[in-house]
């Protein structure tokens, strides 16, 4: 029995790898992108990606942010530096974010996908009214909760001002 497994990549990524072939000898795969997996749309977001070239004093980075753009490349750096290079995604979904190294040569194979979610920056929404004791007592804790939504599951944090005391809970 033979098994085949597809994973759709952009056209980008398919071009990038026809052009850039990846040789032996050439520079590592690059470890995942570092940056964000929740990203709002049309704002600007960096990612981070290790340069690292063993056999090479300098190596570009290049990022296919999954989503037709043209796929964006670094200038020069010394072997082992981080590079950051920033990307907007224009449209709310879900994107494959891989990267390259290449030295003046040849271009390593891609890294690993970021798999990173796009949404709409709405607000959450309204708090439901704080429940919890109606009268405490000096220098004790007491327990309020609250209930909000928000939409694409992203973290949220509700603040209690009480007189003038205030806390802040992460949810």
């Amino acid at each position: 029995m033979v098994r085949v497994s597809v994973r759709r990549l952009s056209m980008l990524a398919v071009g990038l790898a026809a052009a850039f072939c990846a040789c032996a000898g050439g520079p590592p795969a690059p470890k995942l992108p570092g940056g964000p997996d929740y990203c709002f749309a049309g704002a600007n977001y960096t990612f981070a990606v290790v340069a690292n070239d063993p056999s090479s004093d300098s190596a570009a980075v290049l990022i296919d942010w999954g989503d037709s753009t043209k796929v964006d490349t670094s200038g020069w750096f010394r072997s082992g530096d981080t590079v950051g290079l920033s990307h907007a995604w224009a449209k709310i979904g879900t994107y494959e974010v891989r990267a390259w190294v290449r030295d003046h040569k040849r271009t390593s194979k891609a890294s690993d996908p970021l798999d990173v979610q796009v949404v709409l920056h709405q607000p959450p929404g309204t708090p439901s009214e704080p429940v919890g004791p109606s009268a405490g007592v000096q220098d004790s804790s007491s327990t309020f909760t609250s209930e909000v939504s928000q939409l694409g599951g992203l973290p949220l944090a509700i603040r209690f001002e009480i007189g003038r005391a205030s806390c802040r809970e992460r949810v």
